[in-house]
C-alpha cells in the first residue's frame, strides 16, 4: 500500500468481513469494511502489545486508504476520555492534524459513541488526507475504529456507510 497511510495497516492474518458478528474472536465489535477491501486479523502475539492494532482493512487494488480497530478494555471510564486518546493519538502522529468537534452518534450496543472527521497533511507524497474515528464506549471499554483516506479516494459507500455498520455485541 502506498505511503500516507500504510503505517496504519498492517499486513497480517486474513479474515471474513465483519457485519453481525464479531471482527475479532473476545472483542465485540461489529462493522462492515468498505466494498472493495480487504480485512485482516492480528496475530496473537501483536494482540498482547500495550497499544494493539487488533483488525485491518485496506482497498484491494491499492489505494491509500487503511482502516484499523483497537481496543482498550477495562482501561477508559468516560467518553470524553476516549476523544482525548483519539485526538492525542493522531496530534503527535500527523502533520497539520485539524479535527473537527466530536460528533453524537448512535452505534448499537453502545452507551456513547462520537465521530470525529479529520483533516492532516499526508506523509511521503504530500498532499491532503482526511478520516474519521469513531470512539465506542461500555462499561469501562473503549473501541477506536479510525479510517482514513488520500484526498479524492473516500471508501466507495462513504464514511457514513461504514458508521451505519458499526455495533458493539
Amino acid at each position: 500500500m502506498p505511503g500516507a497511510v500504510a503505517a496504519a495497516v498492517l499486513a497480517v492474518a486474513c479474515t471474513p468481513q465483519g457485519g453481525t458478528a464479531p471482527v475479532v474472536d473476545g472483542v465485540p465489535v461489529a462493522l462492515d469494511p468498505p466494498d472493495g477491501w480487504e480485512a485482516q486479523v492480528a496475530e496473537d502475539e501483536e494482540m498482547q502489545e500495550s497499544d494493539p492494532v487488533l483488525y485491518t482493512a485496506a482497498p484491494a487494488d491499492g489505494g491509500d486508504a487503511g482502516l484499523y480497530l483497537q481496543a482498550f478494555e477495562g482501561q477508559v471510564g468516560t467518553i470524553e476520555a476516549g476523544i482525548g486518546i483519539a485526538r492525542a493519538a493522531q496530534e503527535v502522529r500527523w502533520d497539520d492534524y485539524s479535527a473537527q468537534e466530536p460528533e453524537d452518534i448512535a452505534v448499537e450496543g453502545a452507551e456513547a459513541a462520537r465521530r470525529i472527521d479529520y483533516t492532516y497533511t499526508c506523509s511521503e507524497e504530500g498532499g491532503e488526507c482526511a478520516g474519521a474515528a469513531f470512539v465506542l464506549h461500555r462499561d469501562r471499554d473503549m473501541y477506536l475504529v479510525r479510517v482514513s483516506w488520500r484526498d479524492g479516494q473516500e471508501p466507495e459507500g462513504g464514511v457514513q456507510e461504514l458508521q451505519e455498520s458499526l455495533a458493539l455485541l
